[in-house]
């Protein structure tokens, strides 16, 4: 009896704005540098500058770099998500206070 594969969902968002736009401007061994250190944040691999200065072949000053700007566009990337989230909660918040006080309202008439 052969054993059925095991089927793992696991998704990530990544900031593909970011992405095009490092490509666009003809990095793209930035971009694909970012996608590595996006997935392993995501993944929960940590690696030395070390690791990456050998994997995306650069110096260790631009690893260093490269990884605070990474760093600040995840931050900014997943803030967006906090602050939508928040703002969309504030929206409901306020509707149902409206709703609970027009129906306060018509039972009073």
């Amino acid at each position: 009896m052969s054993k059925k594969p095991i089927i793992k969902n696991d998704y990530i968002m990544i900031p593909i704005n970011y992405i095009e736009q490092l490509q666009e401007n003809d990095r793209r061994d930035k971009a694909r540098a970012f996608m590595e250190y996006f997935y392993d944040m995501a993944s929960e691999k940590v690696n030395s500058f070390e690791f990456y200065s050998k994997s995306w072949s650069v110096s260790l000053c631009t690893v260093a770099y490269w990884t605070k700007e990474f760093s600040r566009e995840i931050d900014t990337f997943f803030s967006k998500f906090l602050i939508g989230n928040q703002e969309h909660y504030n929206i409901t918040l306020d509707r149902e206070i409206d709703f609970k006080s027009d129906k306060e309202k018509a039972i009073d008439v």
